[in-house]
Formats: C-alpha cells, structure tokens, sequence
C-alpha cells in the first residue's frame, strides 16, 4: 500500500469488503457483531455510516478500533469517490482468465500463444455480436438496474429520461469504442519463415518419487461457516413416522400420525438357481479328428453301435461340416 501510494497517488484503491468480512469472523465469534461489518458497508449517507460506527462502538470496543484501521473510503460506499465507473477487479479479472487458459499452459510456447489468440479472437467476436444486436442507448448491464433508487424518484418526478443522466463511459457508443480494434490474422503454418536453427530438444521427464500428490486449494476458515449456514437453510431431515422436522424413524420417540404407520422392511432377494450346462467348445477340426482317433483305439470298432456321453451335463458335439 504505501509503495502504490507514492508511484500512484491518484489512484483509486478499495478494498474487497469479502476478506475484510472473513477476517473479521475470524477474531470476533458474536453473529450480531458479523453483520455490521456489511450494515456499515452498505450505508449511502456518511451520517448513517457513523451511526453505525457508533452503535458498534458500544458493543465492542475491539471489533471497532479493528475496523477504524481502514480508511472509510476504500469500504464504505458513502464515501466512495465518483470518479471510477465500473466496479471491476483486476485480481478477478487476472483469475477468470487464468482459469480459462488453464488447458493452454500446458501446451509448448508456439501452439500456446497461438490457441490463446484464437480464444481472444472467438471472445471479442462473441461480444460483437451482442452489442450489433443490441438496442439502446445504455449497455445490457447497465439497463438491468439503477443503483439509487432515490435518484430514479426525483428524474421520475421531474418527467425526465433515466439514461441521460447516466455517465457517458457507461453508454453504448463508449462501449462500441472499445471493441473497434481487434486481433490482426495470422498466417497459417505454411506461409511462415523456416529457421535453420538447431531444434530444441524436449526436457527431460524425471517421475518424482513416491505418489503424485494432489494440489487442493486450501479452503478459508470463513468458508466451512458460509457452507454450514447455507446447509442449515436449504437442508432438514423429515421423520416418515411422526412428520416432524429435526429428526428420522429410528430416533423419533412421538407417536405416528398415521394409525397405520409400520416400519418398510426389505423384501429377501429371491435366489436363482444356475441350471445351466457346461458346453465343450471346439478349438480346431483336426482336434477333433485326433480325439476321434484315440476314442476308437480304445473302444472296438463297431458301424452300428452309438456312443454316448459318460458325463451328463456335457452336450455331445458334432464336428463342422
């Protein structure tokens, strides 16, 4: 902070009310005390800022001097300045892409940044076609809402248009400016200049020792409070016995509120008795010929007698014509 301060002091610095929050929790465990921290947040009006400030002062003297650390013009929207338009970060700006080109990366210099133009390309090529089919004077996302509905009340009251008092960074022809330029083609592979230079060889793979590990992202302690609040709202058990809420059947020690209530059983599964005979497959013609052989070697010869099978669960065989 103080480096970017003294390179560029006319820049507008804020801070992610969302971490300030996660630490927060951290250091104070009172759930009234967590919610001022955005109350204070989202006040519009620098009176209604300080009594909340106030107001939090008397409950907690920590949590208020913790707060007190940061300047109010970098988290509390009343004192936000007008000159930024747009709320974007350029640390989620720089994550949203990275995790785009993740698949990329991996791939060598030449056909990386050539499958991260053509991406950049289809992506300003996508917005284009939007903003063609779009008609109006403000961006989609600025029609989706105003932010003060006080201001919308006294423009109504005035019998005058919304959009022309919006600035004009956030109009469609400040947009249409933006994607004017766009990524010069290349040309393919075949018209490229060959170098007859020496070829690169590939590094050398060393398998590491041991098993591959896994690179989870460390979760943040606010996170597993955030999932836990969103199970309790969104999740509860229903007992099939009493219909009361909180708990099961095996647990449940009211009475049913059906009369003819009984507990569901599984039905035994039934078994199947493989009756199914073995079946001698043949390899070749000629062993059958040379087993034919050996039977008649040992039994006498006889046109008129037929033999039959000494075990009963293998089919006799007849030879391929």
């Amino acid at each position: 902070m103080p480096a970017l301060k003294e390179i560029m002091p006319n820049a507008h610095v804020r801070n992610c009310v969302m971490h300030m929050w996660k630490n927060f929790i951290n250091r104070f465990k009172d759930l009234y005390i967590r919610e001022i921290v955005w109350d204070c947040a989202k006040c519009t009006t620098v009176a209604e800022s300080k009594t909340r400030m106030d107001r939090l002062k008397e409950v907690d003297q920590d949590s208020w001097s913790y707060l007190m650390k940061f300047e109010p013009s970098t988290w509390v929207r009343a004192y936000f300045s007008h000159g930024p338009k747009v709320d974007n970060l350029t640390n989620n700006m720089c994550e949203s892409f990275n995790s785009k080109i993740t698949k990329y990366r991996c791939k060598p210099i030449l056909t990386m940044c050539e499958e991260v133009r053509c991406y950049l390309m289809r992506r300003m090529v996508q917005h284009k076609r939007l903003i063609d089919c779009h008609h109006g004077k403000l961006a989609p996302v600025q029609e989706k809402g105003m932010p003060c509905t006080h201001a919308v009340a006294a423009i109504k009251k005035r019998h005058d248009n919304m959009e022309d008092y919006v600035h004009p960074w956030l109009c469609m022809e400040s947009l249409k400016k933006t994607y004017e330029h766009f990524i010069q083609p290349v040309t393919s592979e075949e018209f490229w200049i060959r170098s007859y230079q020496t070829r690169p060889a590939a590094p050398v793979i060393k398998r590491p020792i041991g098993h591959s590990k896994v690179h989870n992202r460390q979760k943040d302690p606010a996170e597993t409070v955030i999932e836990c609040e969103k199970l309790r709202r969104s999740f509860y058990v229903t007992c099939s016995k009493c219909g009361q809420t909180g708990h099961n059947y095996k647990t449940c020690k009211g009475a049913p509120s059906n009369p003819n209530w009984k507990l569901k059983t599984r039905k035994p599964k039934k078994k199947i008795q493989d009756n199914l005979s073995l079946v001698v497959i043949p390899l070749s013609q000629s062993a059958l010929e040379a087993e034919g052989e050996e039977h008649d070697s040992a039994t006498p010869t006889n046109q008129n007698h037929s033999t039959t099978s000494t075990t009963p669960d293998v089919a006799q065989q007849q030879p391929a014509p």
